[in-house]
């Protein structure tokens, strides 16, 4: 029988990886993965209200990765065109 490869979520070591929770992420979902071992934050339980310039902030200052729902999640608005 031939030996049984890892997959490939196995390989990854997890317990090195880092994530925000932005405010549309359930909290249920956040402790949830709390409890399988992850290292994440919520913005809705540590900062609510913050601009998505403030949440990629923190992102950086502690070097995680941003878990949205937001398909526009950090572009910002189109320029104002038309008359002024």
């Amino acid at each position: 029988m031939p030996e049984r490869r890892p997959s490939l979520f196995e390989l990854i070591a997890y317990e090195d990886l880092k994530f925000l929770a932005n405010e549309n992420i359930p909290i249920l979902s956040v402790a949830h993965l709390k409890s399988q071992g992850f290292d994440i934050t919520a913005i809705g339980l540590d900062n609510p209200s913050i601009s998505d310039e403030q949440v990629m902030k923190i992102a950086i200052t502690e070097e995680r990765t941003i878990i949205t729902y937001d398909s526009d999640y950090g572009v910002p608005p189109p320029l104002k065109t038309g008359p002024f």
